[in-house]
């Protein structure tokens, strides 16, 4: 919520709106590292250096990973508007962050079930896991058909453009892709 706030304020009082976007998103990330940097140097208690070590292996592989990832969300928009026109990637943008929606949705599904499903592998439940991974999918199954459903209108709410609204369709895709995406993890 911060950097949206200071990202509206920096807009508003600068020239360089995508500079202004950029700087306040950035702020409260910065302030928020110099805030903990500055407590965790003051703390008597140090942790060993075994955590530092598991901290950073698991860390830094991850880094490559979500700059490919991020240049990976970007370069679709990107190719859509070089190939085929700025008109197309805002029709493609439209789409893709109502579709989003669904992916936020999907992924904190995720982030309770799989600490589960790893515990039931641990203990040696496979059956258990095996029906309840069943009841799993069909419930994000129940919950893409649900967000299918207001999708459209929900693409009218995102963009006041009509002549968007006639390519509201494009939603069931990339519904049917994140569905095939989050439950083939």
């Amino acid at each position: 919520v911060s950097s949206i706030i200071i990202s509206l304020v920096l807009i508003d009082v600068t020239s360089e709106k995508y500079t202004a976007r950029i700087i306040g998103s950035a702020i409260p990330y910065i302030l928020f590292w110099i805030i903990y940097f500055i407590k965790y140097n003051l703390q008597t208690i140090k942790p060993h250096k075994s955590l530092y070590k598991y901290v950073l292996t698991l860390g830094l592989p991850a880094v490559p990973y979500i700059l490919c990832e991020n240049i990976m969300l970007q370069s679709d928009r990107i190719m859509i508007e070089r190939f085929i026109g700025a008109y197309e990637a805002g029709i493609y943008s439209t789409v893709s962050t109502v579709a989003s929606i669904i992916m936020i949705v999907g992924n904190a599904l995720d982030n309770v079930w799989c600490p589960w499903s790893y515990k039931m592998i641990q203990v040696g439940n496979i059956k258990k896991l095996k029906l309840t991974s069943t009841y799993y999918h069909l419930l994000y199954a129940f919950i893409c058909i649900g967000f299918g459903m207001i999708a459209p209108e929900l693409i009218k709410i995102f963009t006041s453009r009509e002549d968007y609204w006639k390519y509201s369709w494009l939603i069931y895709p990339m519904i049917l892709m994140l569905f095939l995406y989050l439950t083939s993890r």
